[in-house]
């Protein structure tokens, strides 16, 4: 009985220990299989909402482009970005002027908008003309960036007397029309651009030097208003600094140093203006990138005067002189004429005698004397007067004699004689 009853509890924990090694294998399968039911949920969800953002994205550019193409006339440069960025899928901008090569606050304020905007592929462009002797020297550099928006920092505008020469003639100069002939060269080049005037920071001139005048505002507005009338946007910095100075009742010296740099609180002040500039000043945009059609048309009628070439020159000079030569001919001529006329024609001096008429039959019309040759005065006058003594009719009877000789017929009249 010991012996099978032993065998009998060794059966019995073999059984034991296989139905818990079953147990053991079916509860990791089960595990196995419950991991791998969530880690499926998870990634079907993960790809959902994927799927949900993008539809949502998609939705919000159709709304956005939608949006800003019916009312382009008065849109932020930043909603510009925008929208470049929701057609094209990256934005380029480009700084080209009167601005320093990699300017740190334009940088630092293009690094903020793309931040804030999610342009992740913003490109930055810098094309200084602070060394060139004109402002369009370097269009051709800007246009190979191909940008998107241009931030066109313009020179002090001038028109009128900048100085004067060493014999005290004034010396004018307009590059107002330099601005625009730039800016008309731009457009041409990028019609799909927005170019942007951003005029400069006020600049005193020296009270020491004579050779230089005040122009600042008066040039400034006028900049302004040529730029609204061709619908070109501005950022006007320099009104906008010159507002700051009389609220804080601060001066012009006191916005740079001593070699004619800006303070740093100055640049923090344009950096702050040109950023709320981008996201606050809303412009016209109807000139720029257009998703599905063309740009409006920007003309600009400017006169652009072309440098001449000697031969040029020359011919017009030997045209001029030709000219003067003949005029100078024509009035000798006139001159000559005149004096002429005054010297050989002397109109005789004359006591006209009213005609007597008799009552009388018709007779023969007496021909009229002829008129005096322009000869010399003395002898036009004698025979006037013997042409009028001659020419005078016999004088009227009294009444007692034309009655006693009614009867009797009148002789014909014979006319006058000449001598």
């Amino acid at each position: 009985m010991k012996k099978r009853d032993t065998i009998i509890v060794i059966l019995l924990g073999i059984v034991t220990i296989a139905v818990i090694l079953m147990g053991f294998r079916y509860r990791q399968s089960k595990q196995e299989e419950l991991v791998n039911k969530s880690n499926y949920v998870e990634i079907n969800q993960s790809e959902s909402f994927e799927a949900r953002q993008k539809k949502k994205e998609e939705e919000k550019r159709a709304k956005f482009l939608a949006a800003f193409d019916k009312k382009r006339e008065s849109k932020t440069i930043a909603d510009f970005l925008q929208y470049v960025k929701y057609a094209k899928g990256d934005t380029n901008v480009a700084f080209y002027g009167e601005i320093p090569d990699k300017a740190q606050w334009a940088i630092d304020n293009m690094s903020q908008l793309a931040t804030e905007r999610a342009f992740t592929e913003m490109q930055t462009n810098f094309v200084s003309t602070l060394e060139s002797e004109t402002i369009g020297e370097r269009v051709d550099e800007l246009v190979e960036t191909k940008p998107d928006v241009v931030f066109f920092h313009t020179p002090m505008p001038v028109q009128g007397i900048v100085s004067w020469d060493e014999y005290g003639e004034p010396i004018e100069k307009d590059n107002i029309t330099e601005v625009l002939s730039a800016y008309d060269e731009m457009k041409k080049a990028l019609p799909e651009a927005l170019i942007v005037l951003v005029t400069p920071a006020p600049r005193e001139v020296d009270p020491e030097a004579e050779s230089e005048i005040s122009w600042h505002q008066v040039e400034i507005d006028t900049l302004v208003s040529e730029s609204t009338n061709y619908a070109i946007p501005v950022f006007n910095i320099h009104n906008q600094v010159m507002e700051h100075l009389k609220t804080n009742a601060l001066e012009i010296a006191s916005l740079y140093n001593e070699d004619g740099s800006f303070k740093p609180e100055t640049e923090e002040l344009l950096k702050n203006m040109f950023a709320q500039n981008l996201k606050t000043l809303e412009v016209d945009t109807t000139t720029a990138y257009v998703l599905d059609g063309k740009p409006a048309e920007v003309d600009i009628v400017i006169e652009v005067y072309e440098e001449e070439s000697s031969e040029e020159i020359v011919e017009e000079v030997e045209e001029e002189s030709d000219n003067l030569d003949l005029e100078e001919e024509t009035e000798v001529d006139e001159w000559i004429d005149e004096t002429v006329e005054e010297e050989t024609y002397v109109p005789p001096v004359q006591t006209p005698t009213p005609p007597v008429s008799e009552p009388s039959e018709p007779s023969e019309p007496s021909q009229p004397a002829p008129p005096a040759p322009p000869t010399e005065s003395s002898s036009s006058e004698e025979t006037s007067e013997e042409e009028t003594s001659s020419s005078m009719p016999p004088a009227t009877p009294s009444t007692s004699e034309s009655d006693a000789e009614e009867e009797l017929p009148l002789p014909p009249l014979e006319p006058p004689a000449y001598e």
